[in-house]
Protein backbone atom coordinates (compact mmCIF):
# COMPACT_ATOMS: atom_id res chain seq x y z
CA UNK A 1 0.00 0.00 0.00
CA UNK A 2 1.34 3.44 -0.94
CA UNK A 3 1.70 5.71 2.05
CA UNK A 4 -0.64 8.69 2.05
CA UNK A 5 1.13 12.01 1.46
CA UNK A 6 1.93 13.95 4.60
CA UNK A 7 3.44 17.27 5.66
CA UNK A 8 6.04 17.43 8.43
CA UNK A 9 5.65 19.88 11.30
CA UNK A 10 7.70 20.79 14.34
CA UNK A 11 6.03 23.00 16.94
CA UNK A 12 6.96 23.76 20.56
CA UNK A 13 9.21 20.69 20.80
CA UNK A 14 6.76 18.28 19.13
CA UNK A 15 7.53 16.78 15.74
CA UNK A 16 4.82 15.06 13.70
CA UNK A 17 3.51 14.44 10.19
CA UNK A 18 0.03 15.66 9.22
CA UNK A 19 -1.98 14.06 6.41
CA UNK A 20 -1.79 16.34 3.39
CA UNK A 21 -5.54 17.00 3.47
CA UNK A 22 -5.41 18.31 7.06
CA UNK A 23 -4.84 22.06 7.18
CA UNK A 24 -3.54 23.95 10.21
CA UNK A 25 -6.29 26.50 10.83
CA UNK A 26 -5.24 27.87 14.24
CA UNK A 27 -1.63 28.46 15.23
CA UNK A 28 -0.96 30.26 18.49
CA UNK A 29 1.77 30.36 21.11
CA UNK A 30 0.09 27.65 23.17
CA UNK A 31 -2.48 26.07 20.84
CA UNK A 32 -2.49 24.40 17.43
CA UNK A 33 -5.47 23.00 15.53
CA UNK A 34 -5.65 21.13 12.25
CA UNK A 35 -8.90 20.54 10.31
CA UNK A 36 -10.00 18.51 7.34
CA UNK A 37 -13.13 19.06 5.26
CA UNK A 38 -15.34 17.69 8.08
CA UNK A 39 -13.95 19.79 10.92
CA UNK A 40 -11.29 19.61 13.66
CA UNK A 41 -8.98 16.60 13.52
CA UNK A 42 -6.08 17.55 15.80
CA UNK A 43 -5.79 19.90 18.76
CA UNK A 44 -2.63 20.49 20.77
CA UNK A 45 -2.57 22.48 24.00
CA UNK A 46 0.92 23.42 25.20
CA UNK A 47 1.81 24.64 28.67
CA UNK A 48 5.08 26.04 29.98
CA UNK A 49 6.50 25.51 33.47
CA UNK A 50 3.21 24.03 34.71
CA UNK A 51 2.80 20.28 35.36
CA UNK A 52 -0.56 19.04 34.13
CA UNK A 53 -2.00 17.40 37.26
CA UNK A 54 -4.91 15.00 36.92
CA UNK A 55 -7.50 17.42 38.31
CA UNK A 56 -6.35 20.21 35.98
CA UNK A 57 -6.27 17.76 33.09
CA UNK A 58 -9.86 16.61 33.62
CA UNK A 59 -11.06 20.20 34.01
CA UNK A 60 -9.35 21.27 30.79
CA UNK A 61 -10.69 18.25 28.92
CA UNK A 62 -14.23 19.03 29.98
CA UNK A 63 -13.84 22.58 28.66
CA UNK A 64 -12.42 21.38 25.36
CA UNK A 65 -14.85 18.48 24.96
CA UNK A 66 -18.11 19.21 26.81
CA UNK A 67 -20.39 16.18 27.33
CA UNK A 68 -17.56 13.78 26.48
CA UNK A 69 -16.80 10.60 28.40
CA UNK A 70 -13.19 9.57 28.94
CA UNK A 71 -11.57 6.17 29.26
CA UNK A 72 -8.07 6.48 30.71
CA UNK A 73 -7.49 2.71 30.67
CA UNK A 74 -7.70 2.05 26.93
CA UNK A 75 -5.45 4.65 25.33
CA UNK A 76 -2.97 3.74 22.60
CA UNK A 77 0.53 2.54 23.49
CA UNK A 78 3.37 4.55 21.98
CA UNK A 79 6.65 2.70 22.34
CA UNK A 80 8.60 5.70 21.05
CA UNK A 81 7.18 7.89 23.84
CA UNK A 82 7.26 6.05 27.17
CA UNK A 83 5.50 7.57 30.14
CA UNK A 84 2.74 9.17 28.07
CA UNK A 85 -0.75 9.31 29.55
CA UNK A 86 -3.05 8.10 26.76
CA UNK A 87 -6.83 7.90 26.79
CA UNK A 88 -9.87 7.59 24.55
CA UNK A 89 -12.89 9.85 24.52
CA UNK A 90 -16.39 9.58 23.10
CA UNK A 91 -19.30 11.96 22.74
CA UNK A 92 -23.01 11.45 22.05
CA UNK A 93 -23.90 10.13 18.56
CA UNK A 94 -25.40 13.48 17.55
CA UNK A 95 -22.12 15.22 18.27
CA UNK A 96 -19.97 16.26 15.34
CA UNK A 97 -16.90 14.64 16.92
CA UNK A 98 -18.08 11.44 18.59
CA UNK A 99 -14.73 9.74 19.19
CA UNK A 100 -11.01 10.19 19.38
CA UNK A 101 -7.81 9.61 21.31
CA UNK A 102 -5.78 11.90 23.52
CA UNK A 103 -2.24 12.08 24.86
CA UNK A 104 -0.58 14.02 27.65
CA UNK A 105 3.21 14.11 27.57
CA UNK A 106 6.11 15.99 29.11
CA UNK A 107 8.53 17.89 26.93
CA UNK A 108 12.06 19.10 27.70
CA UNK A 109 12.55 22.41 29.50
CA UNK A 110 9.63 21.95 31.92
CA UNK A 111 6.88 21.90 29.34
CA UNK A 112 3.86 19.69 28.84
CA UNK A 113 1.46 19.17 25.96
CA UNK A 114 -1.94 17.60 25.47
CA UNK A 115 -3.00 16.25 22.07
CA UNK A 116 -6.55 15.42 21.00
CA UNK A 117 -6.98 13.51 17.73
CA UNK A 118 -10.60 13.48 16.55
CA UNK A 119 -12.27 10.80 14.46
CA UNK A 120 -15.43 12.60 13.34
CA UNK A 121 -16.99 10.06 10.93
CA UNK A 122 -18.84 7.09 12.43
CA UNK A 123 -19.61 5.33 9.13
CA UNK A 124 -17.66 2.25 7.98
CA UNK A 125 -15.12 3.00 5.24
CA UNK A 126 -14.51 6.59 6.27
CA UNK A 127 -13.96 5.61 9.89
CA UNK A 128 -11.37 3.03 8.87
CA UNK A 129 -9.59 5.69 6.81
CA UNK A 130 -9.72 8.04 9.80
CA UNK A 131 -8.24 5.35 12.04
CA UNK A 132 -5.42 4.86 9.55
CA UNK A 133 -4.71 8.59 9.48
CA UNK A 134 -4.77 8.73 13.28
CA UNK A 135 -2.39 5.77 13.56
CA UNK A 136 -0.01 7.39 11.05
CA UNK A 137 -0.06 10.66 12.99
CA UNK A 138 0.59 8.97 16.33
CA UNK A 139 3.31 6.83 14.78
CA UNK A 140 5.10 9.92 13.48
CA UNK A 141 4.96 11.76 16.80
CA UNK A 142 8.35 12.41 18.41
CA UNK A 143 9.63 14.80 21.05
CA UNK A 144 12.68 16.88 20.21
CA UNK A 145 15.52 15.87 22.55
CA UNK A 146 16.73 18.33 25.13
CA UNK A 147 19.50 20.42 23.67
CA UNK A 148 20.68 23.90 22.87
CA UNK A 149 18.29 24.29 19.92
CA UNK A 150 14.66 23.37 19.37
CA UNK A 151 13.43 22.52 15.84
CA UNK A 152 10.49 24.27 14.20
CA UNK A 153 8.83 23.53 10.89
CA UNK A 154 5.65 25.21 9.65
CA UNK A 155 4.15 26.34 6.36
CA UNK A 156 7.17 25.31 4.33
CA UNK A 157 9.77 26.87 6.67
CA UNK A 158 12.32 24.93 8.69
CA UNK A 159 14.29 26.62 11.46
CA UNK A 160 15.72 26.18 14.94
CA UNK A 161 15.60 28.46 17.97
CA UNK A 162 17.33 28.39 21.36
CA UNK A 163 15.54 25.80 23.46
CA UNK A 164 14.51 28.29 26.14
CA UNK A 165 12.93 30.69 23.62
CA UNK A 166 9.16 30.71 23.01
CA UNK A 167 7.05 31.89 20.10
CA UNK A 168 5.93 35.46 20.77
CA UNK A 169 4.24 36.67 17.59
CA UNK A 170 3.93 35.65 13.97
CA UNK A 171 2.02 36.16 10.74
CA UNK A 172 1.79 34.13 7.56
CA UNK A 173 0.71 36.30 4.66
CA UNK A 174 1.23 35.97 0.90
CA UNK A 175 4.78 37.08 0.25
CA UNK A 176 5.79 37.49 3.90
CA UNK A 177 6.12 34.89 6.64
CA UNK A 178 7.27 36.25 10.01
CA UNK A 179 8.03 34.55 13.34
CA UNK A 180 9.44 36.13 16.51
CA UNK A 181 10.80 34.17 19.46
CA UNK A 182 11.57 35.77 22.82
CA UNK A 183 14.03 34.52 25.39
CA UNK A 184 13.38 34.08 29.12
CA UNK A 185 12.37 37.18 31.04
CA UNK A 186 15.19 38.63 33.13
CA UNK A 187 15.66 41.38 35.67
CA UNK A 188 13.24 43.53 37.61
CA UNK A 189 11.43 44.67 34.47
CA UNK A 190 11.06 41.07 33.17
CA UNK A 191 12.40 41.88 29.75
CA UNK A 192 13.46 39.05 27.43
CA UNK A 193 17.17 38.29 27.44
CA UNK A 194 17.07 38.29 23.66
CA UNK A 195 14.84 38.18 20.59
CA UNK A 196 15.21 36.23 17.34
CA UNK A 197 13.00 36.96 14.33
CA UNK A 198 12.74 35.02 11.08
CA UNK A 199 11.29 36.51 7.88
CA UNK A 200 10.75 34.89 4.50
CA UNK A 201 9.81 37.33 1.75
CA UNK A 202 9.15 36.96 -1.93
CA UNK A 203 9.11 36.95 -4.82
CA UNK A 204 12.64 38.29 -4.59
CA UNK A 205 12.68 39.69 -8.14
CA UNK A 206 9.73 41.99 -7.44
CA UNK A 207 11.07 43.15 -4.07
CA UNK A 208 14.61 43.83 -5.20
CA UNK A 209 13.77 45.34 -8.63
CA UNK A 210 17.38 45.22 -9.67
CA UNK A 211 18.75 46.33 -6.31
CA UNK A 212 21.20 44.34 -4.21
CA UNK A 213 20.22 42.85 -0.88
CA UNK A 214 22.31 45.52 0.79
CA UNK A 215 20.34 48.29 -0.91
CA UNK A 216 16.98 46.64 -0.24
CA UNK A 217 17.73 46.00 3.45
CA UNK A 218 17.45 49.69 4.29
CA UNK A 219 13.79 49.64 3.19
CA UNK A 220 13.08 46.37 5.03
CA UNK A 221 14.45 47.62 8.36
CA UNK A 222 14.58 51.42 8.02
CA UNK A 223 15.13 51.92 11.75
CA UNK A 224 18.34 49.89 11.93
CA UNK A 225 21.85 51.29 11.33
CA UNK A 226 22.44 49.41 8.07
CA UNK A 227 25.48 51.16 6.65
CA UNK A 228 29.08 50.35 5.84
CA UNK A 229 30.16 50.97 9.42
CA UNK A 230 28.00 48.11 10.64
CA UNK A 231 28.65 45.71 7.75
CA UNK A 232 30.65 42.63 8.78
CA UNK A 233 31.94 39.46 7.15
CA UNK A 234 29.15 36.97 6.51
CA UNK A 235 29.92 33.32 7.28
CA UNK A 236 27.78 30.47 5.99
CA UNK A 237 24.87 31.13 3.64
CA UNK A 238 24.48 34.83 4.44
CA UNK A 239 24.97 37.26 1.58
CA UNK A 240 24.90 40.36 3.77
CA UNK A 241 25.30 40.92 7.48
CA UNK A 242 25.21 43.94 9.75
CA UNK A 243 26.23 44.07 13.40
CA UNK A 244 25.50 46.96 15.73
CA UNK A 245 26.74 46.85 19.33
CA UNK A 246 25.91 49.34 22.03
CA UNK A 247 29.07 50.76 23.59
CA UNK A 248 27.09 51.10 26.82
CA UNK A 249 26.39 47.35 26.89
CA UNK A 250 30.10 46.57 26.50
CA UNK A 251 31.03 48.36 29.75
CA UNK A 252 30.99 46.90 33.24
CA UNK A 253 28.26 49.37 34.18
CA UNK A 254 26.26 48.26 31.16
CA UNK A 255 26.59 44.61 32.16
CA UNK A 256 25.43 45.46 35.67
CA UNK A 257 22.45 47.39 34.30
CA UNK A 258 21.52 44.49 32.00
CA UNK A 259 21.67 41.99 34.87
CA UNK A 260 19.54 44.05 37.26
CA UNK A 261 16.94 45.39 34.86
CA UNK A 262 16.93 42.60 32.29
CA UNK A 263 17.70 45.00 29.46
CA UNK A 264 19.03 43.00 26.45
CA UNK A 265 20.87 46.08 25.20
CA UNK A 266 21.13 47.34 21.65
CA UNK A 267 23.27 44.50 20.32
CA UNK A 268 21.85 43.50 16.93
CA UNK A 269 22.83 41.27 14.02
CA UNK A 270 20.82 41.16 10.78
CA UNK A 271 21.61 38.48 8.21
CA UNK A 272 20.14 38.35 4.69
CA UNK A 273 20.43 35.84 1.87
CA UNK A 274 18.43 34.31 -0.99
CA UNK A 275 17.10 30.75 -0.90
CA UNK A 276 18.61 28.05 -3.12
CA UNK A 277 16.31 28.95 -6.02
CA UNK A 278 16.92 32.71 -5.67
CA UNK A 279 13.17 33.33 -5.39
CA UNK A 280 12.77 34.16 -1.69
CA UNK A 281 14.61 36.54 0.64
CA UNK A 282 15.59 34.99 3.98
CA UNK A 283 16.13 37.38 6.89
CA UNK A 284 17.28 36.57 10.42
CA UNK A 285 17.46 39.31 13.04
CA UNK A 286 18.98 38.63 16.47
CA UNK A 287 18.87 41.11 19.34
CA UNK A 288 20.32 40.98 22.82
CA UNK A 289 22.01 37.78 24.00
CA UNK A 290 21.85 35.84 20.67
CA UNK A 291 23.54 38.72 18.85
CA UNK A 292 26.57 38.35 21.11
CA UNK A 293 27.10 34.62 20.35
CA UNK A 294 28.63 34.09 16.92
CA UNK A 295 28.54 30.24 17.03
CA UNK A 296 24.82 30.40 17.82
CA UNK A 297 24.22 32.82 14.94
CA UNK A 298 25.95 30.45 12.52
CA UNK A 299 23.73 27.59 13.68
CA UNK A 300 20.56 29.63 13.40
CA UNK A 301 21.43 30.62 9.82
CA UNK A 302 22.41 27.07 8.88
CA UNK A 303 19.09 25.64 10.12
CA UNK A 304 16.87 28.29 8.50
CA UNK A 305 15.64 27.13 5.09
CA UNK A 306 12.64 26.58 2.86
CA UNK A 307 11.42 23.00 2.85
CA UNK A 308 11.27 21.53 -0.69
CA UNK A 309 7.70 20.77 -1.73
Amino acid sequence: MVAAPSVHWAWQGLCFALPADWDVTVLEKAYLRADDAAGPRLEIVWRQNTPMAEAALRSRLQRLLPDATFDFSSGPTLHALPGVLAFRFARPPESRSPAGVGLVLDLPNQRSAMLLVHQPHPDGETLRADCTATAALLGSLTVAPAGALQPWQAFGLRLAVPATYALQRFHFQPGHFHLQFNGPARGLLRRPEGIVTFDRLGPASMLLRGRSLQEWAATFHPGLPLDERTRVAHPGPCSARWRACSRWSETQTGNWWRTIWGDPGDDMVLSLWLDDEDTKIMALLARGAPAREEPLLRELCAHYAIVPA
